[in-house]
């Protein structure tokens, strides 16, 4: 009589012949989690005039001084200055560029308590560059 089979063992299978484990759970973070953590980072350095993302911003404040933070024309140009500085977006075809903009943005947006530390920031800027 012969032996019922056992299910496979997956750790006794040679490495390459293992279905792939995935991405580790850094790579699986929701973006809602991503974004947050860009915008505390961004808020949190000090001291942020020194800050090539700081000076950045500025030139948005220095553009729409007195606006109040909106998703367009502020808030999209704001996020536009940061993600062109963490990315490499040179060679980025403008029209996904925008895309991608509009959707980062709309989803700041969409959560009030990360929309109170962006009107923090924004009011911390317009000051700055007022002379």
């Amino acid at each position: 009589m012969s032996e019922p089979k056992r299910a496979f063992d997956q750790e006794n299978r040679p490495a390459d012949e293992r279905p792939p484990q995935g991405p580790p759970d850094s790579i699986l973070e929701k973006p809602d989690s991503i974004l947050e953590k860009v915008v505390r980072e961004t808020i949190a350095q000090p001291p942020p005039s020194a800050t090539a993302d700081w000076q950045a911003m500025q030139l948005v404040a220095r553009r729409h001084a007195g606006e109040p933070l909106t998703p367009e024309p502020v808030g999209g140009e704001l996020v536009e200055e940061i993600l062109r500085r963490r990315l490499p977006l040179d060679d980025f075809p403008p029209e996904a560029l925008r895309e991608m903009v509009s959707t980062v943005t709309d989803s700041l947006f969409e959560h009030p308590d990360i929309v109170a530390r962006m009107e923090n920031l924004w009011s911390k800027l317009c000051e700055s560059v007022k002379s």
